[in-house]
């Protein structure tokens, strides 16, 4: 085996590795080095990757947190009805069915 058996693609960066056969399992240093090898080959990532990385990440955070804030507040509204209902039945005399209809309200 040596240097020869990985095909480099369009982009300058190693591909999959040549030949029919399967690589037997290498050890962790081969696979250290390989990994070296392979990073090296890549070489930096160009900064405006760098950018439009960080700008997603900071979208995904950001969408993330709304659709969180948003099922808080959702349910923090059903399990305040969900709570006073019991008092409410005992205090305003409400039935069973009038209670249900209160809780799928809120829930509606």
């Amino acid at each position: 085996g040596g240097s020869g058996n990985l095909k480099i693609s369009k982009f300058g960066r190693p591909g999959a590795p040549t030949g029919g056969a399967a690589a037997p399992m290498a050890s962790a240093s081969t696979a250290e080095s390989v990994a070296a090898a392979v990073a090296a080959a890549a070489g930096p990532v160009p900064q405006g990757e760098q950018e439009e990385a960080r700008r997603m990440r900071s979208r995904q955070l950001w969408a993330l947190a709304t659709i969180c804030l948003g099922i808080f507040s959702a349910l923090s509204i059903w399990f305040s009805a969900s709570a006073v209902l019991a008092p409410m039945t005992e205090k305003w005399g409400i039935t069973d069915a009038q209670g249900s209809g209160q809780d799928g309200f809120v829930q509606w």
